[in-house]
């Protein structure tokens, strides 16, 4: 532990900034050997489920861009009566920004590690909104005799937000 110089308060020993008064700890002394057994030594003394967490999110990144993929190249809705369809183009080119954002997350590139953060921000904001909606929802839903659908939804949604929550976390946490 180490005790702020401006405020007096107690921290860890791998703290960068007091979460008391803000102030810079970097030039504060550390004990020799203080890491504590869920910090690696000589990574920057991040947690050890940080960097893998960080892999598997980035992951399933490229992998839910690969199912978009599929998905709309199996995709055949007919464009008009004259059609016999064909693949969801849109859903491809999603997948592939998905693959593509993927692979930059786990080269690590700056700009789309930023842009990440952002967008993870976004996409709670959007699916909070979607989660009221589906609780109002599920209360039409209960009332007509069918909602399995709308909790299904549900879950998945608070599923992406605690994803997303996740990756804003580790993306900080990697810096």
């Amino acid at each position: 532990m180490i005790i702020c110089p401006k405020c007096k308060k107690s921290l860890p020993d791998w703290t960068q900034n007091c979460q008391f008064c803000g102030s810079d700890l970097k030039s504060v002394a550390r004990p020799i050997g203080g890491d504590t057994p869920n910090y690696r030594r000589g990574s920057a003394r991040t947690a050890s489920w940080i960097w893998p967490a960080y892999y598997g999110i980035s992951a399933w990144f490229v992998f839910r861009g690969l199912f978009n993929i599929i998905t709309g190249m199996m995709h055949h809705q007919p464009k008009n009566i004259f059609d016999s369809g064909g693949p969801n183009y849109f859903l491809v080119v999603i997948g592939a920004i998905g693959v593509v954002w993927g692979i930059g997350l786990l080269a690590k590139i700056e700009f789309i590690r930023g842009i990440t953060n952002v967008l993870c921000f976004l996409s709670i904001a959007v699916d909070l909104l979607s989660l009221v909606g589906y609780v109002l929802g599920a209360g039409l839903a209960a009332m007509l005799g069918g909602s399995l659908l709308v909790v299904i939804s549900m879950f998945a949604t608070a599923f992406n937000i605690a994803l997303n929550g996740l990756m804003i976390y580790l993306l900080g946490e990697t810096d």
